[in-house]
């Protein structure tokens, strides 16, 4: 993970902050809520990756299953 630097966001970057920004949010807060949605995604990923590979799994034909 990297330590924030501080840095001000170019023009760009503020532009599409004040595009995307909620009421009542302020300039870090929406970086901030992107992030959040950035690594749930990353989650959701991992999530259908792992899901595709016990698919075809039967854990009911497992010995001591349930």
């Amino acid at each position: 993970m990297s330590t924030p630097t501080g840095s001000r966001a170019a023009a760009e970057e503020e532009r599409t902050q004040r595009q995307t920004g909620r009421a009542g949010e302020n300039m870090s807060d929406t970086p901030r809520r992107s992030h959040r949605l950035l690594d749930h995604e990353r989650w959701l990923d991992q999530f259908h990756i792992d899901a595709e590979k016990i698919k075809d799994e039967d854990i009911g034909a497992e010995s001591g299953a349930w």
